[in-house]
């Protein structure tokens, strides 16, 4: 698009939007926090108990794989269990006849490093999973391109996110896909996930555990759109399910403490599709786009408090997206943060935040989680048009008990 005419497009955009509910100067990533939600503190016995979370509203939360795995008895000294995932992110460029060379890259990456593993548990997709507009339903044929055929040899589920390309364009079609203000595409890929069992999205946002493992499904697409009230608004009429973007927020906001107090799980993952910090193009949660340099109006200064009140210091680890690089951002108020946007392509990065790694090149992270540790490591992908993808360990890091 010209410049003017993506101005143009901005503007329309923030004309339709109006302007934010709250102007707030974006606050610096090493600024405490404001005062939290008190969410209460495990008992002495959190971690030793595999248990689940209250019973949710089944409209808010389709749960068909929550309750924790029974520990496989590996013998004195073995831990209870072990886990291994992957994580990646914005993965889904891949068309009808059409197949996305990144995309196929990264997942010969994930077929070689699985079975150096001894094979994977699950992967974690973070977001944008089909570009650039999502899809209409579970038949759509992209379904193939994007997600069956490039990780055909992969045989494990892919835990998945929603992202901003995922819910479309915009009602007034000013945009091309990635406005992500039409609520129903994202319904459209919970039906598929009922239709199959790889693709793997009980709900929009949801709550999963693996072993005594809490995986949580953030709907970050919603939280972003809480700085315009006329988009959180916007209703999705699908079947007969109607609710709003608010109203998934206002779930959001409601389930996540009780979730939080009672959970004794010996991890707490929580994966969406927008960083909180970030070294890429996007940049931090609050200051996102910088305010218009992209394509989005807002800098996600509610998903920031949402951030901060309710995944900073109650989640162990916090998985994104949306930038499409690698990235240890480090602990952050008792808080891991990874990105991992590259499972396709990659843009770049600046010197933005003080982090441990971070690269603009294709890739994903492997995480090796036991009762006591968790090991992650930072894969980076090289695309080879002669044959298989090659992949180099770039970094490393253990958070242990």
């Amino acid at each position: 698009m010209f410049a003017g005419a993506k101005w143009l497009t901005i503007l329309g955009l923030f004309l339709l939007l109006g302007c934010p509910d709250e102007q707030v100067e974006p606050i610096e990533p090493s600024t405490p926090p404001g005062e939290p939600i008190q969410f209460g503190t495990k008992g002495p016995d959190a971690g030793n108990q595999n248990a689940q979370g209250p019973a949710v509203d089944a409209g808010a939360v389709a749960n068909p794989d929550a309750g924790p795995g029974q520990p496989v008895d590996a013998g004195p000294g073995a831990p209870a269990y072990r886990l291994k995932f992957i994580a990646l992110g914005d993965v889904g460029e891949s068309e009808v006849g059409q197949p996305h060379a990144g995309q196929y890259a990264v997942a010969s990456a994930m077929k070689q490093v699985c079975t150096q593993e001894g094979g994977c548990d699950f992967a974690v997709m973070l977001g944008d999973n089909i570009y650039d507009e999502g899809v209409e339903d579970a038949e759509d044929a992209r379904w193939s391109a994007v997600f069956e055929d490039p990780y055909a040899e992969l045989d494990f589920p892919f835990y998945a996110t929603l992202g901003n390309h995922d819910y479309g364009s915009d009602p007034l079609s000013l945009t091309s896909g990635g406005a992500g203000l039409e609520p129903c595409r994202g319904e459209a890929q919970v039906a598929y996930a009922g239709v199959q069992t790889k693709f793997k999205m009980p709900g929009t946002f949801y709550q999963v555990f693996l072993e005594n493992v809490e995986l949580v499904s953030l709907n970050t697409t919603a939280m972003f759109w809480a700085d315009f009230s006329f988009a959180e608004n916007l209703s999705c009429s699908y079947l007969t399910n109607v609710w709003s973007f608010e109203d998934e927020n206002e779930k959001q906001e409601t389930q996540l403490p009780l979730w939080a107090q009672s959970s004794t799980a010996d991890w707490r993952i929580a994966f969406g599709h927008h960083p909180y910090l970030s070294n890429g193009r996007h940049g931090n949660a609050g200051a996102y786009e910088l305010g218009f340099e992209w394509s989005l109006p807002g800098s996600g200064t509610e998903l920031k408090s949402f951030f901060e009140n309710y995944i900073q210091g109650h989640f162990d680890l916090y998985l994104a997206g949306h930038d499409h690089s690698v990235q240890d951002m480090g602990e952050v108020g008792g808080t891991q943060w990874i990105v991992s946007g590259a499972g396709a392509k990659a843009s770049e990065v600046e010197a933005r935040n003080d982090a441990p790694f971070y690269v603009a090149e294709l890739g994903f992270v492997l995480f090796d989680v036991t009762p006591s540790q968790m090991k992650m490591t930072f894969i980076i992908v090289t695309e080879n048009a002669s044959g298989p993808a090659t992949w180099q360990v770039r970094h490393t890091r253990v958070v242990n008990r």
